[in-house]
């Protein structure tokens, strides 16, 4: 993306800083510690551009956030991308100006391969370039050598040593690279560790956990050779994303995390310890073992989570709940509960039987995806919602018990569909028989009319609930 055309910027300001309506250049009167400030919020490409502009001159050279994505030089025709780009990054470390250097982002793509580097030489580049940034005291610094595959990284590149004994690092994420501890590792300053698509084993992660005593977050994602991740008690947060090709169990001892997020495969996770958590979020996808042993999985998890405060499932952990009977995932602490969910009639009861074990829920939010998707398990495979459960199974699910706490309601989908009227139908039943309020249900029809195929979100007011206290429906946005 061009910053704006600079050749008649900068002609302007060759004129006397004068308008077109003779008015001086605002631009010129602005100090030059702010004009600094507005360049560090642009991509180091746009930023270096700002010098034709008279008025920022070399403060370009003064910005502590230096990022560096291949992407960006791709659409020049002219010599190959790569070259374009390391001479790109040599030119900026040789004039930068500043004491140190907040963030240094380094992201490579498949363009590597038209540099006519070598391999040994590309390295070489790299490790002088994450030198510089450790030399300035770098806080965030993200190396991605991108992947020709899921797990074949475009070039081999070994994360220098020195890295792993800054005290000044406060944010590091890695991917595609190889990782070794050649020596003692040592970070004390570390708060956020991202590692992704990345070869690990638990040795290496005891010692990455031991050497960073001030981490705080740990992000994960699809990252091999794991079996057992025992996370001391500073690491507060969480998220793993399993590939679908891993196939040994990742066990995973977190006594006192405050959020976790859990996603990909979901055979393969084993999750014990937390006891106070804040927020979990569980999005697995289908794949891997068999249906008693993702049955299974998916329960533990469940229960496991069962006392998060804030509270995302995805659709098939809303058929769980619909199999079975959450029995003793009953929860008095969770107020919020965000769920992905297809539009048939086992996820329907899922969704009804997460409410019974959320009585003091007071917030509720569903996603309903529109995509037809035809369910692996024989005895519902052809289930759709071809209308609400019968009134007896209504009568036993006494939603109305929750209607005490329940506030806010947000419903979003892609295409307005009977599923997501006679789910709103369903929350306005308030009388424990299952009987709709009949003009609430003609507002309903009238708000979804208007705004079918013209938004993905449909609003529902207070005045649609004739209890006091009634949820509201409300716009997210």
């Amino acid at each position: 993306m061009e910053l704006l055309d600079l050749g008649a910027c900068n002609a302007a300001v060759k004129k006397g800083k004068v308008s077109e309506l003779g008015e001086e250049d605002k631009i010129s009167r602005i100090p030059d510690p702010v004009l600094a400030y507005i360049t560090s919020f642009l991509p180091t490409k746009d930023a270096v551009k700002t010098m034709l502009l008279k008025p920022f001159g070399n403060l370009w050279t003064t910005r502590s956030n230096l990022d560096f994505y291949v992407c960006l030089f791709e659409e020049l025709p002219t010599t190959p991308p790569m070259n374009r780009w390391f001479s790109f990054v040599d030119h900026v470390l040789l004039n930068h100006e500043a004491r140190t250097v907040t963030q240094f982002r380094l992201k490579f793509g498949r363009t590597i391969y038209s540099s006519g580097l070598k391999s040994g030489q590309i390295v070489e580049k790299i490790d002088s370039w994450i030198n510089f940034a450790v030399r300035k005291k770098v806080e965030v610094l993200e190396v991605d050598i991108g992947r020709r595959c899921r797990y074949e990284p475009i070039f081999d590149y070994h994360l220098p040593s020195f890295i792993l004994r800054s005290d000044t690092l406060i944010e590091l994420n890695l991917a595609s690279c190889s990782l070794t501890t050649e020596v003692g590792i040592q970070m004390k300053s570390l708060k956020t560790l991202s590692l992704g698509t990345i070869l690990l084993d638990d040795t290496f992660m005891e010692e990455m956990l031991s050497g960073c005593p001030s981490l705080e977050t740990l992000i994960i994602n699809d990252c091999q050779g794991l079996h057992l991740l025992k996370l001391p008690h500073h690491v507060k947060d969480l998220k793993i994303t399993l590939d679908e090709s891993e196939m040994s169990l990742l066990e995973i001892l977190a006594p006192k995390l405050n959020s976790i997020g859990l996603s990909g495969a979901i055979d393969y996770v084993n999750l014990k310890g937390p006891s106070s958590l804040s927020a979990a979020a569980l999005d697995f996808f289908r794949g891997g073992k068999s249906f008693i042993s993702r049955h299974r999985n998916i329960w533990l998890l469940l229960s496991d989570i069962k006392h998060a405060e804030h509270l995302r499932v995805c659709h098939w952990c809303v058929l769980e709940l619909a199999v079975r009977e959450w029995n003793g995932c009953l929860s008095l602490t969770r107020k919020s509960v965000v769920i992905e969910t297809r539009p048939t009639r086992w996820h329907f009861l899922g969704i009804v039987s997460l409410l019974q074990n959320s009585p003091k829920l007071e917030m509720l939010t569903v996603f309903i995806e529109s995509d037809t998707f035809l369910l692996t398990w024989d005895d519902i495979r052809h289930e759709t919602l071809g209308g609400l459960p019968s009134s007896q199974m209504r009568r036993t699910m006494k939603f109305d018990k929750i209607c005490s706490h329940l506030k806010i309601v947000n419903i979003q989908v892609h295409i307005i569909n009977s599923f997501a009227i006679q789910l709103v139908k369903f929350l306005l039943s308030y009388d424990g028989e299952g009987e709709v309020n009949e003009d609430a249900t003609k507002q309903i029809k009238k708000a979804v009319n208007r705004n079918h195929g013209s938004t993905k979100f449909f609003v529902f007011v207070d005045y649609l609930f004739p209890l006091q206290n009634a949820p509201n429906l409300i716009h997210p946005g």
